[in-house]
C-alpha cells in the first residue's frame, strides 16, 4: 500500500502569491511529482485554501486531481469548510463533519475532521467506539496533530485545542497508532507510548520550528509518501526543489 499525503496547500485566487510564492504552481508541481511514484491513494491534509474557504479554490484543486487519475481523499483544515469540500469534492458528511473510516492495504484508516480546531465529542465518542473493533495498527490523518510536538509558535498559537482528548482515545487504545497530520508546516516525528505522529511539511513553505514567533523558513514544497509492506511502515518527506 502507498498513500501519498500532501497537506497545507494554502491556495488562494488565480495569480495570487503569498509571500511571492506562486502556490498553485508548488501544487501541480508536487502533484505531477507524486503521479509518477502511482500510489494507491492521495490524501490532502486540509488548508487547502489561503485564509478562507473558497468553492472557487476547491475546484480548481479537484480538477487537477481529476487530471492525475489517482483516487483520493480530503481532509479539512481550520482553513477550510468542510460542507463546501464535501460538495465540490462529492463526498459524504457525517454531523456535518467530513469524518471516515476506510480500509486500505489490510489497515484500517481513520479521517477526522479538526476544521474548528478541535476534534468534536461526537467524533471522540465515535472514534472510540469504532477502535474497538480493530487490530493494530491503525492510521489516523488529521490535520491538527494531537501531540505536542516542541514547536514553539504552533504548539503555543495554533495548537489542537482539545488534544489531549484525542491523545487519551489513542492512547486507551492500547495498540500501535500512526497519526499523519500537517497544519504546522514543519516535519517532525513524535512518539509517545503506542502512537507516533508524523508532521508533514507544507506544499506551501515552512516555518522556522524553533522561533517563539512566526518567522519562515523556506519555500520549498514538501509532501510524504507513506508506505505499508509485509506489516511495516516506512514514509519519506520528498522537497520538490525546481
Amino acid at each position: 500500500m502507498h498513500i501519498a499525503f500532501i497537506t497545507d496547500l494554502h491556495i488562494g485566487a488565480e495569480n495570487e502569491k503569498p509571500f511571492n510564492i506562486d502556490v498553485r504552481s508548488h501544487f501541480e508541481q508536487v502533484l505531477q511529482e507524486v503521479k509518477s511514484h502511482q500510489p494507491d491513494l492521495i490524501i490532502l491534509g486540509g488548508d487547502l485554501c489561503l485564509e478562507h474557504a473558497d468553492k472557487e479554490v476547491y475546484e480548481y484543486i479537484k480538477s487537477q486531481l481529476d487530471a492525475v487519475g489517482i483516487s483520493y481523499n480530503i481532509i479539512s483544515g481550520n482553513h477550510d469548510n468542510a460542507t463546501d469540500i464535501a460538495e465540490v469534492f462529492h463526498l459524504s458528511l457525517w454531523n456535518n463533519q467530513l469524518v471516515k473510516r476506510t480500509r486500505l492495504g489490510g489497515v484500517e484508516l481513520f479521517f477526522l475532521d479538526s476544521t474548528t480546531a478541535e476534534i468534536s465529542q461526537e467524533q471522540l465518542e465515535w472514534l472510540q467506539k469504532e477502535l474497538e473493533e480493530c487490530k493494530s495498527p491503525v492510521f489516523v490523518f488529521v490535520h491538527h496533530p494531537p501531540l505536542k510536538a516542541d514547536i514553539p509558535y504552533m504548539d503555543a498559537e495554533w495548537p489542537l485545542e482539545n488534544g489531549a482528548a484525542l491523545e487519551q482515545v489513542l492512547l486507551d487504545f492500547g495498540k500501535q497508532v500512526f497519526v499523519f497530520a500537517g497544519h504546522y508546516h514543519i516535519e517532525k516525528t513524535t512518539i509517545r507510548k503506542n502512537i507516533t505522529q508524523f508532521i508533514t511539511p507544507s506544499c506551501f513553505m515552512q516555518i522556522d520550528q524553533y522561533a517563539k514567533e512566526f518567522k519562515a523558513d523556506h519555500n520549498v514544497p514538501a509532501w510524504r509518501m507513506i508506505t505499508w509492506e509485509n506489516k511495516t511502515l516506512q514514509t519519506t518527506v520528498h522537497y520538490e526543489m525546481k
